[in-house]
């Protein structure tokens, strides 16, 4: 039995390559042999005349698997949500915690010399886009040696979003690389005191961890920012996330460390 033969069609030299403007989807891909990162080179040259070949449906098999490479390839790109609004904290079922609106962070992030992260965002998980907020005490078994203990719960499905640009003394770079991922993770940080340059008595982190549970770029190849992004993400929390939620706080103490 002889192959079948694709239908051809037969275009002008000005039209062998057009751009696309946007990523297309798995879905659409899939379904029009559309299958690139960034453009789609519609046309194939013979001899000067070039043809565009339809895919039929006994490729539809190899389209699928390629459509699986191109999902590893380019990653999964969300839309962008809308800027969450903070809202006070409520009791939740379990009365050990308070759930609380999604606190907004700055859109800027760090410093020029030491690297930023600019447009950054925090949207909370869960269906009612909050985190779960509690205060116990660092040693409960002798309160009265303790200090207030602050946990903080993001639920899987939380997500951080913004654009990292490498060390820039000059404050030249505008733009960065897309850094988005999505986590889920619990933070605990123990309140500390210390003497401020005036003589007073500041309230900040001596020390804190955050334990996740899950942690994914949508982006594979962001894999190498990792350790930069969760220890930038940890040190947002010590300071503008906990400040919204207990405004005593001003931050990490000067000699903040690690929680073991």
């Amino acid at each position: 039995m002889e192959p079948r033969v694709a239908s051809v069609q037969v275009l002008t030299r000005d039209k062998r390559r057009q751009r696309i403007s946007s990523i297309v989807s798995p879905a659409s891909a899939f379904a029009t042999g559309r299958l690139r990162c960034g453009y789609e080179d519609s046309s194939t040259t013979y001899g000067g005349v070039a043809v565009r070949i339809k895919v039929s449906w006994i490729g539809s098999i190899g389209l699928l698997c390629v459509s699986c490479l191109w999902v590893i390839a380019c990653g999964t790109v969300l839309p962008d949500p809308a800027t969450p609004k903070d809202a006070l904290c409520f009791k939740s079922p379990d009365a050990k915690d308070m759930e609380c609106g999604c606190p907004t962070i700055p859109e800027t992030l760090g410093t020029c010399s030491d690297g930023r992260i600019v447009r950054a965002l925090l949207v909370c998980g869960g269906p009612e886009r909050t985190i779960f907020f509690g205060i116990g005490n660092s040693r409960p078994e002798q309160p009265a040696l303790g200090t207030n203990r602050f946990r903080i719960q993001f639920l899987n499905g939380s997500r951080f979003q913004g654009s990292l640009i490498t060390p820039d003394p000059g404050c030249w770079i505008k733009d960065g690389t897309d850094i988005d991922f999505t986590f889920g993770a619990v933070y605990t940080g123990d309140q500390g005191e210390e003497t401020a340059a005036d003589g007073s008595t500041r309230v900040c982190i001596r020390q804190s961890k955050v334990d996740y549970s899950s942690f994914n770029f949508d982006l594979v190849g962001n894999a190498v920012h990792e350790g930069n992004m969760k220890a930038r993400l940890h040190a947002a929390i010590d300071s503008t996330i906990l400040t919204k939620l207990y405004p005593s706080s001003v931050g990490r103490c000067q000699n903040w460390r690690e929680m073991p």
